[in-house]
């Protein structure tokens, strides 16, 4: 089975249709770096990046990687003390979206040798954009309902007491879109704001950073948590129904059997 990764040591690249990243394993808060959209670069852009709570960031924390059929996966740990084991799949799932030009799911798991524990993360991706809009499940419906916003005037944040939520983004200089969902089994809070992205030289570009909260709740020893990220670029901006469309493979999956 050929795999759309490739591992050299600790750096992962990823050729997934017309979509071309990288990630450097050392560094898993930023993610997917160097994007290149059918050979176009995505300036400043940094998706699905797990920023691990993790006491002393200086010392070594990556275990392992390795590739298996469409997963990259990587194994990070607390140095010297039995508290906190993460792992975290980067996932292409180009079959199950057809709708897209790329998808790519983040699976995050932790498990801890502590009796009692709170282990929250924080996902967090970073992109230019020239729009956005959120998108949200209508109470007593099956329907969806999207707002627009300017991400560079304000901000948005959706919450799980609101019922489930979606963000997505208006991409410079191309008809394509980026789409980034929770699942709602382990959806919390998902956040949007105005950032200058990250870019190299002088150029500063205009971007948005969108954040996940993530195992919210108690940890307790010999217990796994896993949460799902599922992102996806499509050819253009969606409409409701194509949300829809999304949705119903995403929410129905089976939860991964991660180690």
């Amino acid at each position: 089975m050929h795999s759309p990764w490739r591992l050299d040591q600790r750096l992962a690249t990823l050729e997934l249709g017309s979509l071309a990243a990288h990630i450097d394993l050392d560094q898993p808060e930023l993610g997917l770096q160097h994007l290149k959209l059918a050979g176009r670069v995505v300036t400043g852009a940094q998706l699905l990046g797990v920023e691990l709570p993790l006491p002393d960031p200086a010392r070594d924390r990556f275990v392992e990687a390795y590739l298996r059929g469409d997963d990259l996966i990587a194994t990070y740990a607390d140095v010297g003390q039995p508290s906190f084991r993460w792992q975290v799949y980067w996932r292409a799932v180009p079959s199950r979206f057809p709708q897209a030009v790329a998808a790519i799911e983040a699976i995050v798991s932790v498990q801890t040798g502590l009796l009692d524990s709170w282990p929250q993360l924080t996902l967090r991706s970073v992109l230019p954009t020239t729009g956005a809009a959120v998108w949200r499940g209508v109470l007593g419906s099956e329907g969806l309902q999207c707002e627009r916003f300017d991400p560079g005037l304000t901000g948005r944040t959706i919450t799980a007491t609101e019922g489930w939520g979606c963000f997505g983004f208006e991409l410079p200089d191309t008809a394509a879109s980026y789409l980034e969902m929770v699942h709602p089994a382990d959806f919390d809070s998902s956040s949007a704001e105005y950032v200058v992205a990250p870019s190299s030289g002088t150029c500063r570009t205009d971007g948005v950073s969108l954040r996940h909260p993530l195992f919210r709740e108690r940890l307790e020893k010999g217990v796994i948590l896993r949460s799902r990220v599922l992102a996806l670029l499509l050819p253009e901006w969606p409409t409701c129904s194509r949300i829809a469309d999304i949705q119903r493979p995403f929410f129905d999956e089976e939860l991964p059997l991660t180690t």
